[in-house]
């Protein structure tokens, strides 16, 4: 299991271990909401780790050299991921990379404010005689998987096929449940059946500059902390030096959808909260939230969640 020396090693000195026995360790990483690392050790060199986060802070790791190979599996919410070139790339629900050496990202930002993740590390390094044996025993490589999809030039990335999202879930619904060997298994699992796949079942990479990344950023909060008013979405763009295209193009990268489209959905989530509150009348929120009257709201709320505010009100009260 990793010791502490280990823990700021790979996390920094935002980790701090919380516990830690023969089959787990849980640090907390200390940032703006919560942040949890739950590592098993599966085999010598072999970590499996779950990262939940509710958090919008950066998560910086420290990999300590070149040696390491990442496989991730994006379980919830969404991931920007930047590299030490300063350009970005997603991670979206449902989608998988893999990453060595240079191709690893050097910060993780949380658009959503949340995401869940399991990540086999490979610590090539440290891999033990004993590890290497075993998975001679089982046939399985990892320098082929490395060289078949290209990852000293570029990271893999594609959408999880039904089979290995299975396996996905199975490990997912683990945690907490079984022991180190059951994780040790199933890191064989994932492992044979990585040595199938092809370069050419990746997606086609979409890096944008940090620059660019940030300036959509910076629109999106002033999105979020101005509910009320009345705005140029065209001049906050232009402000920024940016094209009309080129900014929701970046927007739906990051966040998943139109940049109104995102703006009405996240209007009617604190909507919904407001609503169950119960405290402000239908038409207090809706002027809080800058529509003008509340009709227009109730339309857009139902657009959403299929149901009108009052409707809601009553259904859950």
């Amino acid at each position: 299991m990793l010791e502490k020396q280990e823990v700021q090693e790979w996390y920094g000195r935002n980790a701090r271990v919380i516990h830690s026995d023969s089959d787990c360790l849980i640090e907390r990483y200390e940032c703006q909401g919560k942040g949890l690392i739950v590592t098993y050790k599966a085999f010598e060199g072999m970590e499996m780790v779950f990262m939940e986060f509710n958090s919008e802070d950066a998560f910086i790791p420290v990999t300590p050299y070149s040696e390491i190979l990442e496989i991730t599996c994006c379980c919830r919410g969404r991931v920007v991921c930047e590299f030490a070139n300063n350009r970005c790339i997603h991670l979206s629900e449902d989608h998988f990379w893999i990453g060595s050496g240079e191709h690893l990202p050097s910060s993780y930002y949380f658009p959503f404010g949340y995401f869940n993740a399991i990540t086999l590390v490979i610590d090539k390094k440290k891999m033990s005689l004993s590890t290497k044996k075993i998975m001679d025993n089982f046939s399985i490589d990892i320098k082929p998987i490395e060289e078949k999809l290209s990852l000293n030039n570029a990271w893999y990335i594609s959408k999880i096929p039904s089979k290995l999202q299975r396996l996905f879930d199975e490990i997912y619904e683990a945690k907490g449940k079984q022991s180190s060997c059951y994780f040790a298994i199933k890191t064989l699992e994932l492992l044979f059946y990585l040595q199938n796949i092809e370069r050419n079942d990746a997606e086609e990479e979409q890096y944008y500059p940090k620059d660019q990344i940030e300036a959509v950023k910076e629109i999106w909060n002033y999105m979020i902390t101005h509910l009320d008013e009345k705005y140029s979405l065209k001049q906050l763009v232009k402000e920024k030096n940016m094209g009309t295209t080129m900014f929701q193009t970046i927007f739906n990268h990051i966040y998943g959808d139109s940049p109104y489209a995102f703006l009405k959905k996240y209007k009617m989530g604190i909507a919904k909260k407001l609503i169950l509150d119960g405290e402000m009348k239908i038409g207090e929120i809706a002027f809080s939230l800058g529509y003008s009257n509340a009709s227009k709201f109730s339309i857009a709320f139902k657009d959403v969640y299929g149901i009108l505010p009052k409707d809601y009100r009553k259904l859950r009260s």
